[in-house]
């Protein structure tokens, strides 16, 4: 039997993936959605403790991936960074990491967005170089930044109800807790794996897809940058292609 195994990120739920669950289902004999402790519908997220989370990771998945010939894990945020110990603890099929939050909060997020408008705008300037700078940069301008805010306004308004109504330092540190005993692993990663992440990311800097990309060892592993994009991509407009390289990574 085949199962794919999707870990959903911090102070949130599986809608991280919108439809790709359900888009999944054709292909495995089980499509399992894993609630991270405190994080289940109705569940306090006093439950999410570094205890729980050790249950999760070295008892619970690992238990669940025996029931199965053949399984994949597709994890998101810090359900990457589970997804990635989870490979570096049993045999795994395929690996699909979507801004694996094994580090955080270090990207300038406000720098990040200026620096991709002024690229955006300068090059469609450069490329229209025949017709006058001043006309074309204003309406260069306002097409990326009303791309980039269709882009990132349901991403945005989850993270902002998220914050207010979840976040507590208490299980700040706790998630802090949870990535340095994820990072304490030094098994390398032998199966197949897809990192995909959004050049805006707000909290995954690049360097964490660059560390989970150095762990493997397989020399089937791809990294994709979706431009213009931050860390809720899969709940951003327009990602049906990040989908679909996903499912033609998992099926191929």
């Amino acid at each position: 039997m085949k199962a794919v195994i999707i870990i959903h990120g911090y102070l949130s739920s599986v809608d991280d993936f919108g439809t790709l669950p359900e888009e999944l289902i054709p292909f495995y004999d089980e499509v399992i959605k894993i609630a991270l402790p405190g994080h289940g519908e109705g569940e306090s997220l006093n439950n999410f403790t570094l205890d729980n989370m050790k249950v999760l990771l070295d008892e619970t998945l690992p238990k669940l991936c025996e029931r199965f010939d053949k399984v994949d894990v597709i994890g998101f945020s810090l359900g990457g960074a589970v997804a990635k110990y989870l490979a570096q603890s049993v045999s795994i099929h395929k690996l699909v990491l979507i801004a694996p939050a094994v580090k955080y909060l270090q990207n300038p997020v406000l720098t990040e967005r200026l620096n991709y408008i002024f690229q955006r705008t300068t090059y469609v300037g450069l490329i229209f170089k025949d017709r006058p700078f001043q006309k074309m940069m204003p309406k260069a301008f306002v097409e990326t930044v009303r791309d980039l805010y269709e882009h990132d306004k349901t991403g945005l308004k989850f993270a902002l109800k998220s914050v207010k109504t979840k976040f507590r330092p208490k299980n700040g540190i706790t998630f802090m807790k949870v990535i340095a005993y994820i990072n304490r692993k030094k098994n390398p990663i032998e199966c197949p794996m897809l990192i995909v992440w959004g050049t805006l990311d707000e909290l995954v800097p690049y360097k964490a897809v660059e560390y989970c990309y150095k762990k493997c060892t397989n020399p089937q592993k791809e990294i994709v940058a979706v431009p213009g994009v931050g860390h809720l991509m899969l709940r951003a407009q327009h990602m049906g292609p990040v989908k679909e390289r996903v499912i033609a990574f998992l099926q191929g």
